[in-house]
């Protein structure tokens, strides 16, 4: 968060600032959004609202690990521009982007749609 007080952070190119801002951007969402069913839980706790707290919470945390990937792939977007060049960098923070949306999200879909509708275990059941 100091980087833009630093006498350096002006000799930034565009990119650069860019991925800078994405990064802290992206950043102060994930974190919201993450936090957000903590404080969704609080309100809603003995009020008899276990699916919505469930329904909202679980497009809260999604959409939180969006941003942290995003977040994640901008710092090292970031960082391996700067230290070891343009191409080199665009390059593995695609990379990251790769590995993130396959773990995070192909995988995960993927999964899902192999396991089908099984029945559900007891400690499934509303």
């Amino acid at each position: 968060m100091t980087v833009p007080l630093q006498p350096a952070f002006h000799q930034l190119d565009a990119l650069e600032r860019g991925a800078y801002v994405v990064a802290i951007s992206a950043s102060i969402l994930a974190t919201c959004l993450l936090i957000a069913p903590v404080a969704l839980h609080r309100a809603l706790f003995r009020r008899r609202r276990k699916q919505t707290l469930v329904t909202l919470g679980h497009w809260l945390a999604v959409s939180g690990l969006g941003f942290l990937a995003a977040a994640i792939v901008g710092v090292v977007t970031l960082v391996f521009v700067l230290v070891f060049g343009r191409t080199s960098g665009l390059w593995i923070g695609a990379l990251a982007a790769v590995i993130f949306t396959s773990v995070w999200l192909v995988g995960p879909v993927a999964l899902r749609e192999r396991l089908g509708d099984q029945p559900r275990t007891p400690s499934d059941r509303p």
